[in-house]
């Protein structure tokens, strides 16, 4: 059976965590590296909850590179302790692991080698990404498959009203990344989607009961601190929403979503109250796209029973 080989940019909290799990444990991805970076926790929590999943799975063989240390343009990062834990991973607090970091090289390198065929897969601000294109945009553009979690398209964001926390965590990287990458060869999974992708009490415990791995003992401490969060700040959702890993399913189940092809930009304004919100035009007979304007395709729908059967299958399977 092919795999499909995944890059992952991740800012390692909890539904990073779960992400890269589900990842590590699918019979159908390969994952290639990953890039840890801050967004929901700081850098060297990130890094360092990224080398103690790797570790307690034994994929140590599997390098972790060193992402971006805040946003660009000045912005100062903030960081969500109430619903990821002091260190990203809920109540766990992981020591340093004795596992190397990779440099930029290697990782230019390791896209070089599997231009054609790697997906990249972006769950954090775009931070890292935009700094590779702006440091090597040829090799980048090169690569025709970009999986990213970001945006909020007519429905309210997540850290203002109508904000994604991705987006608003630096707008500059952001648009860096949308107005390089080849047209159609980024699928954006805005909250629209991914806040469907909920795991409830039950889920939690059925994984936890048929836990096979040691990377599988973190899902239910970290889940369990995450759905607290939720309960207390938004107790319709009845769990706590899996936004990262939305985009790593769509990687081998791209046929569950239902995409719109438009040009995608996203406010830049570091004082403005819209700073983060992302802008598509969704009115029935869109305007034109303008000349030299890139056409992103943006999920706007999943076969969410699908989705979560086949994450509930790969987690305790």
């Amino acid at each position: 059976m092919d795999k499909k080989k995944v890059l992952l940019f991740a800012d390692v909290g909890i539904d990073d965590a779960v992400a890269l799990i589900y990842a590590l444990l699918h019979p159908r991805i390969r994952v290639l590296g990953v890039v840890a970076s801050f967004g929901n926790t700081p850098r060297k929590y990130a890094i360092r909850n990224t080398q103690y999943i790797l570790k307690l799975a034994g994929r140590q063989d599997i390098p972790v590179f060193a992402g971006a240390m805040q946003p660009l343009a000045g912005l100062q990062p903030a960081f969500y302790p109430d619903f990821h834990g002091p260190a990203g991973l809920g109540s766990l607090r992981p020591a340093p692991q004795r596992m190397p970091l990779y440099s930029d090289q290697e990782l230019f390198g390791l896209i070089r080698r599997n231009q054609e065929d790697v997906h990249i897969v972006n769950l954090g601000p775009l931070t890292s990404l935009a700094q590779m294109f702006l440091k090597h945009e040829k090799l980048m553009k090169q690569v025709n498959h970009y999986y990213m979690m970001g945006g909020a398209f007519l429905v309210p964001g997540n850290v203002t009203p109508i904000a994604e926390a991705n987006f608003w965590h630096d707008p500059v990287a952001a648009n860096i990344v949308l107005r390089r990458i080849r047209p159609k060869c980024a699928r954006i999974f805005p909250l629209n989607v991914t806040q469907a992708a909920v795991a409830t009490p039950c889920m939690v415990d059925q994984i936890d009961r048929r836990k096979k791995t040691r990377a599988q003992i973190i899902i239910k401490p970290a889940l369990n601190f995450y759905l607290q969060a939720y309960k207390h700040t938004n107790p319709s959702f009845g769990g706590g929403p899996l936004h990262d890993l939305v985009p790593v399913s769509a990687v081998v189940n791209e046929g569950w979503f239902t995409f719109i092809d438009r040009s995608v930009a996203v406010v830049q304004s570091a004082t403005s109250v819209a700073r983060g919100a992302s802008v598509a035009d969704f009115r029935e007979i869109p305007a034109p796209s303008e000349p030299g304007k890139i056409i992103h395709r943006i999920a706007i729908s999943m076969q969410k029973k699908a989705f979560m059967q086949e994450f509930l299958q790969v987690m305790t399977k």
